[in-house]
């Protein structure tokens, strides 16, 4: 099973194109190639496909000359035909994803096998790194006012959270420099870094006005950072020593804004044996708090086996019925919500020895 949308959204459609009709001719967005199928007559003088951001948040290529176009994938399968499996197993290998993780969702926890990911380091450090300090800076400026009341009225996101993590403010390509391979968008969003040994080595945006169908989170391409999969979050003040792991970074925010180191899933279909490696390794209690919905509960459940594979204690925690994620629970228990996630920890804890997930709230 592949996850369409991940794979999409961390190709580099630029350097595919370089790779798969060589190179470009110009820069920027004025980079032109050749068009990939093989019926249309080409001039060489004059390169008519170029790449785009469509509505929906892929990047898309278009030929001028015969009106060919559409995503990565449509771009594999006229180059270099076979099935759209086909090609999406080999823009899967491109950005990283591996087998076990493809396939997380259709096979039994007792079937996964741990695979080592293949080391690769950021291409632009200095400009990841640029772009995740001035958009942290931003947040607490004018121009950052936007993504900044978004952040603690809608979502409730403390202020001191934001500020402990280095979470910042994208007001679009239009005014906020980014290095190749950071998306370029042209409205608000909130820029969730991650941060390893004090540097930045992935980053992760949240548009704040997403299309109908599109996206609404849109990640670094894994030409310039290769996703880490897991972002970790800080509280101002531990309230206990168990790891919450969350699905995505508002609901790790939301953990740390209730006491707890948070470990954030970047997206449920990730979360294979590199991710239960990351997990274990941290050396704490990990109380898994994904979302209740299907996706959320078959996540849960493969990640929970593979870290008791891996032999850490590690328990569910089930958001109470009536609530979307940890998110909305906090928002309902603004008031206690130290004391509520703290209680809630405490009772998932209890569940480790019997393996047994709790329900709370149900």
């Amino acid at each position: 099973m592949y996850d369409r949308d991940r794979i999409l959204l961390e190709t580099d459609l630029a350097a595919l194109c370089d790779d798969v009709l060589g190179p470009r001719r110009g820069s920027g967005r004025s980079a032109t190639w050749p068009c990939p199928d093989p019926h249309h007559a080409q001039t060489g003088r004059t390169p008519p496909l170029t790449v785009y951001r469509g509505r929906s948040g892929y990047e898309r290529w278009h030929c001028h000359g015969c009106g060919a176009g559409g995503t990565a994938v449509d771009l594999v399968l006229v180059a270099r035909g076979g099935r759209p499996g086909d090609a999406l197993a080999f823009l899967a290998g491109r950005i990283g994803l591996a087998e076990d993780d493809r396939a997380l969702l259709s096979r039994s926890p007792r079937q996964l096998r741990p695979v080592e990911p293949t080391p690769r380091e950021v291409t632009d450090p200095e400009g990841l790194a640029r772009y995740v300090r001035e958009c942290a800076e931003r947040l607490w400026r004018p121009d950052g006012r936007v993504v900044r009341l978004w952040l603690t009225s809608v979502r409730g996101i403390p202020e001191n959270i934001l500020d402990r993590n280095g979470v910042g403010a994208d007001p679009g390509a239009h005014r906020q420099p980014r290095p190749d391979g950071i998306p370029r968008i042209f409205s608000r969003a909130a820029v969730f870094p991650v941060v390893e040994q004090d540097r930045a080595v992935f980053a992760q945006l949240r548009l704040l006005h997403p299309g109908p169908v599109g996206p609404r989170y849109l990640n670094a391409a894994s030409s310039l950072a290769p996703n880490p999969k897991v972002a970790l979050y800080e509280p101002c003040e531990r309230a206990g020593e168990c790891v919450v792991v969350t699905e995505g970074p508002t609901d790790g925010l939301s953990a740390a804004a209730g006491g707890f180191r948070a470990a954030a899933v970047l997206g449920t279909g990730v979360a294979g044996p590199t991710v239960a490696k990351r997990l274990a390794a941290l050396g704490a209690p990990l109380v898994v708090a994904f979302d209740p919905d299907n996706a959320g509960s078959d996540g849960a459940f493969n990640l929970l086996g593979l870290l008791r594979a891996e032999g850490a204690p590690a328990s569910r925690l089930h958001v109470p019925s009536g609530h979307d994620d940890l998110n909305d629970w906090m928002r309902a228990r603004a008031d206690d919500w130290t004391a509520t996630l703290t209680v809630a920890v405490r009772g998932a804890t209890r569940s480790v020895a019997t393996h047994e997930p709790l329900g709370l709230g149900h």
